[in-house]
């Protein structure tokens, strides 16, 4: 499903510490501006649109790969979201666990969609190893501030440079995600892991997904089969937060067109006491449902 389909904008937003380009509408002009990402909100700015991608996220508009394109996009308040969610703190740590889990014996890391870097420091591998691909020019000045090897794009990434790659709620953002699947696959070297982490369950889709401009959200069978056709061999799959799911199934039968904000008291209640349960519960449901869904996949050694 494609959200905002009508409308002049498609949106631009910042959620759970990650910016994306998810506008539609093409303007013909030259330059950079930067936006700005005070207390998360965003003004209007530019992003350098290069060869019909803009900074690795597929657009719907057909261009031609000889000339260089701008995106312009409205000022949008899912930043608002990235503020209420730094405070879920068990989820940021099931999430952190999730990329210790699967990081092996990692020397290299690339965390896709970085944003301001909440999760890019989540390894045991010094910063200067840790890339990070971000097309937020704020964002990305943070994380070099850090340490960090930044990236705008992920074609500035060498091809088989990366030994584990990770990229949290990102995904469900681009228009053509099996593109950005063959990117990743392309950077990754062979034996390498990549952990990916989505929204769930096409019916949980609600207005809040359209706001933050999400185009799906995935059932298992059908992320490992676009993981396949990217080329990766998928050996871990669950879906995450079962109580989630129904919360969200509850959402989405009083939902309105225009969402509420998310309400910081009842994300960090739900984080402080039902989340813990809803970890347990996701044990013996981890192949049936959930609000999220999860794959590890390596790419074949040659």
């Amino acid at each position: 499903m494609e959200p905002l389909r009508g409308s002049k904008w498609h949106r631009r937003t910042i959620e759970f510490g990650r910016v994306f380009l998810v506008n539609k509408s093409l303007r013909h002009s030259g330059g950079y501006t930067s936006p700005s990402l005070g207390n998360g909100r965003i003004d209007r700015a530019r992003i350098q649109f290069s060869h019909g991608k803009a900074l690795g996220f597929s657009a719907s508009t057909n261009v031609s790969k000889s000339e260089n394109h701008d995106f312009e996009y409205e000022r949008h308040s899912g930043g608002e979201n990235l503020e209420v969610m730094l405070e879920a703190k068990n989820y940021n740590n099931f999430l952190q666990q999730l990329i210790r889990k699967f990081s092996g014996d990692a020397t290299t890391a690339l965390d896709f969609g970085a944003g301001i870097g909440t999760f890019s420091g989540s390894l045991n591998i010094p910063p200067q190893h840790v890339h990070c691909v971000e097309p937020d020019s704020d964002a990305r000045e943070l994380l070099m501030g850090k340490g960090f090897q930044v990236h705008q794009s992920l074609s500035e990434v060498d091809t088989k440079s990366i030994s584990y790659v990770f990229t949290l709620n990102v995904l469900e953002h681009i228009e053509d995600d099996v593109a950005i699947l063959r990117e990743l696959f392309r950077v990754l070297e062979p034996g390498g892991q990549i952990l990916v982490y989505v929204p769930a369950f096409a019916l949980l889709y609600t207005s809040m997904d359209a706001h933050v401009g999400h185009h799906r959200r995935y059932r298992m069978a059908e992320l490992v089969k676009k993981m396949n056709q990217a080329g990766f061999n998928v050996h871990k799959k669950a879906y995450a937060d079962a109580l989630g799911f129904f919360a969200t199934l509850a959402y989405r039968l009083v939902d309105k067109s225009e969402p509420a904000p998310l309400n910081h008291q009842v994300v960090k209640l739900y984080d402080r006491y039902l989340f813990p349960l809803s970890r347990i519960l996701s044990i013996p449901l981890c192949k049936i449902l959930g609000k999220n869904l999860y794959l590890v996949a390596t790419r074949p050694a040659e």
